[in-house]
């Protein structure tokens, strides 16, 4: 599904630019910018659903032990 992405978007273009910007004697490539470019969206992507994760958990764990943030106010 990405790559439909990066196909459709500047990325690549992008990429070249950026490896148009290197000094002559560099070697990243075009191919080696879209592979970095690629692995920090996907990087980016599993970071989120991580975070999402995280936070649901989270929030399922507060739900299942709130009865000790309130006062016991029985006798």
């Amino acid at each position: 599904m990405y790559q439909i992405w990066f196909d459709q978007s500047g990325v690549k273009k992008m990429a070249k630019d950026i490896a148009g910007l290197q000094p002559s004697g560099s070697m990243l490539s075009e191919t080696y910018i879209l592979t970095l470019l690629k692995a920090g969206f996907l990087f980016s992507l599993f970071y989120m659903l991580a975070l999402v994760v995280h936070i649901v958990i989270t929030l399922i764990l507060v739900k299942k032990h709130s009865n000790l943030f309130v006062k016991n106010t029985e006798k």
